[in-house]
């Protein structure tokens, strides 16, 4: 089949391939994209920033979009920044912890950089003082905007019939 050109491989496919969440390593794509099973690379932030550019510039070597996914806000933005072939980001913005100050914020659907050193973070170190003494009760603020129904993971409460066309 040799190397084709991405929108020349999507014209072939009811839809576009992407990779997952649940490879962690350049190998577990260099596998995909050698056998031409995906047209967009994905990768979360657990890659690591070394990694996901060494990623990006294979993919660009085979003509592939990247698209960074389930990174925790905005922090490997800056990674982003750097590759000519993302073409967007997944953002889960719960907003930074109680003590630490962020230099990038999201508006307007982009994501702007600060203009501080590394990745723009910063910690009150008199906060995080304060919350070693009275940490903030588990889950306070950090409540997932899309989360699954009570019981939805073990079937502790079956789907009604509005939830699923199978039956």
């Amino acid at each position: 089949m040799g190397l084709q050109r991405p929108e020349t491989r999507l014209a072939q496919r009811a839809g576009a391939v992407a990779t997952g969440e649940n490879l962690s390593s350049l190998g577990d794509h260099l596998a995909l994209i050698d056998r031409q099973a995906v047209d967009i690379v994905q990768f979360g932030g657990r890659l690591g920033i070394t990694n996901a550019l060494q990623l990006a510039n294979l993919a660009c070597a085979f003509e592939l979009p990247v698209s960074i996914i389930g990174g925790p806000g905005n922090l490997i933005a800056h990674a982003g920044a750097g590759m000519h072939n993302q073409m967007m980001q997944e953002v889960k913005d719960f907003g930074p912890p109680p003590c630490m100050m962020v230099d990038n914020h999201i508006e307007d659907g982009f994501i702007h950089l600060g203009e501080s050193p590394g990745l723009g973070i910063s910690v009150d170190q008199a906060k995080l003082a304060e919350l070693a003494i009275a940490p903030p009760p588990p889950g306070d603020g950090m409540k997932m905007p899309f989360p699954r129904r009570e019981g939805a993971g073990l079937y502790e409460a079956p789907p009604t019939l509005d939830e699923v066309v199978w039956r």
